[in-house]
C-alpha cells in the first residue's frame, strides 16, 4: 500500500455529495463574457454575496446583527494561506509581531513569514499533565511585555476557532476577555481564522459554536476596525482545489489595500462561477451536505477512538487524547512510550512511525510545547486505509490491535 499519510487535512468522506453537486451544475447559467474580460479584485458582487448570505445563515446561525454582514466588506480570495499572507504585508513591517495560541497549524510560519517576515510569538494553551485546552490572559499579556522589552511591536492575534490541531472550539465567554484586552488596551488587529466554522460535528450541550464575530457586533466598545475574518470551502465543503476563501472586514483601508495586491493574484471567472452555483443553494447546504458532513465526521473519530481504546487496552499505558468535536483531526499523548519526554524523543518515535509507513504530525512541528503529541487526520482516506495507517502506527509502538 505503500504509504497511509494521516498528516493532512483533507476530508475526502463527502467526496461523494461534493462531485454529485460539481457534476449537477447548469453551466448555461455562466456568462460566456466573463472570460472575455478581467475579473474585478476581491470577487464579482454576486460571489460576495453569497459568501453573506452564508456566513448571516450558517456561521451566524441566521442572528439578526446590529451591523449586517456586507459583500462590500468582504474580499473573496484564493484560498486562506493567501489571506495570511497577504495580511502578513498589509499589517505588518518586518519583524513586527503576531501573537498566536499553541499548537497551531505548522504552516502559518510560512504564510505570515516567507514574505511577511512576521515574528510570531506564541501562548501555550496545553498544560503538562492535563488534556484542558485553555486561554490564559496572564500568558498574553506576558508575551506582549515580553516582545515590547525586545523593541518589537506588536500589530494583532490570531484566533483559530474551532482549533487546529486539538479539534476543539473557545466559547465566546473565554474568547473576549483576549479580545478586550487587545483591542481595548493595545489597539491590536484581531485576526479570526474560523476555517472550520461548519465542520462542528459534535457541538458541546448548551455549549455550541459561536463565531466570534458577534463579539465585535454585541459590545460597541469594540473598535470594528480591528476585526478581521476569515473562511474558505476547502474545509467545509471538501474542496481545496478551488482555492477560494472569503475575508471580512469592516476596515476599509486593511480591505482596499489586500484587494491591491489581488491584481497579482485572485480567483478567476470560472471558479467564482463554481462556487457560487455550490454554496448559494442554501438548500442543498442545510438539508443535503451539512447533516451528513458532520454525520460521517463523527462517525470517523468514533472509530478512530474506539481504536485508540484497545491499543490503550493492550498497551497497559497512559494512552490520553482530546475528544475532538469539530474539524478532521484528534491530538494524542504518546509521551508514555517514549524512554524520556523529550522532543528528541518524540522525533525518534515520528521516525519509526515512518519506518513503518505512516505519516503523522508530530507536535513540535505544530509549535507544541509539551513533547509526545501527535496529530492524527481520520477524515484524509476511508475508513479502512485509516484503520491500517492506526495498526501501522501500534506496530510501531511495539503492539498489535485486532
Amino acid at each position: 500500500m505503500g504509504y497511509v499519510r494521516l498528516s493532512c487535512a483533507d476530508n475526502v468522506l463527502t467526496r461523494d455529495i461534493v462531485l454529485q453537486k460539481f457534476r449537477s451544475i447548469d453551466w448555461s447559467n455562466f456568462y460566456d463574457d466573463q472570460l472575455l474580460f478581467y475579473t474585478r479584485p476581491g470577487g464579482l458582487l454576486e460571489t460576495r454575496q453569497i459568501f453573506a448570505d452564508l456566513i448571516t445563515e450558517f456561521t451566524l446561525g441566521g442572528h439578526n446583527l446590529k451591523n449586517p454582514i456586507n459583500p462590500d466588506h468582504l474580499a473573496v480570495v484564493s484560498g486562506t494561506t493567501m489571506i495570511l499572507d497577504l495580511l502578513g504585508q498589509v499589517l505588518f513591517d518586518e519583524d513586527d509581531v503576531l501573537i498566536a495560541h499553541s499548537p497551531f497549524y505548522h504552516r502559518f510560519w510560512n504564510d505570515f513569514s516567507d514574505r511577511g517576515l512576521v515574528d510570531i510569538r506564541d501562548v501555550p494553551t496545553f498544560r503538562p499533565g492535563s488534556t484542558d485546552v485553555v486561554l490564559d490572559l496572564q500568558l498574553y499579556k506576558d508575551v506582549y511585555h515580553k516582545a515590547v522589552g525586545e523593541g518589537r511591536k506588536v500589530k494583532a492575534i490570531l484566533l483559530v476557532n474551532p482549533s487546529n490541531p486539538d479539534g476543539g472550539y473557545f466559547g465566546l465567554d473565554e474568547i473576549k476577555p483576549i479580545v478586550d484586552w487587545a483591542v481595548k488596551e493595545h489597539n491590536l488587529f484581531v485576526v479570526l481564522d474560523e476555517i472550520y466554522d461548519l465542520s462542528v460535528y459534535d457541538p458541546l450541550e448548551g455549549n455550541p459554536f459561536e463565531s466570534a464575530i458577534r463579539l465585535f457586533d454585541n459590545d460597541p466598545s469594540l473598535d470594528r476596525d480591528k476585526l478581521i475574518w476569515m473562511s474558505g470551502v476547502s474545509k467545509n465543503f471538501s474542496l481545496p482545489g478551488l482555492r477560494t476563501a472569503v475575508m471580512y472586514t469592516p476596515n476599509l483601508k486593511v480591505l482596499n489595500a489586500t484587494k491591491r495586491f489581488l491584481m497579482y493574484q485572485g480567483p478567476n471567472a470560472t471558479t467564482e462561477f463554481i462556487i457560487r452555483e455550490i454554496i448559494g443553494d442554501k438548500t442543498w447546504v442545510r438539508d443535503a451536505f451539512l447533516p451528513e458532513a458532520w454525520q460521517r465526521l463523527k462517525k470517523a473519530r468514533d472509530n478512530t477512538i474506539a481504536f485508540l481504546q484497545k491499543l490503550k487496552k493492550v498497551s497497559g499505558k497512559d494512552l490520553r487524547w482530546i475528544k475532538p468535536r469539530a474539524g478532521f483531526f484528534i491530538m494524542i499523548d504518546f509521551s508514555e512510550f517514549l524512554p524520556a519526554k523529550t522532543f528528541a524523543e518524540e522525533k525518534n518515535l515520528q521516525t519509526k512511525f515512518v519506518e513503518n509507513n505512516v505519516l503523522i504530525v508530530r507536535g513540535h512541528s505544530l509549535s507544541m510545547n509539551i513533547p509526545g503529541w501527535f496529530r492524527i487526520v481520520f477524515s484524509c482516506r476511508h475508513w479502512e486505509e485509516i484503520e491500517e495507517g492506526l495498526r501501522r502506527m501500534s506496530t510501531a509502538l511495539g503492539y498489535h490491535v485486532d
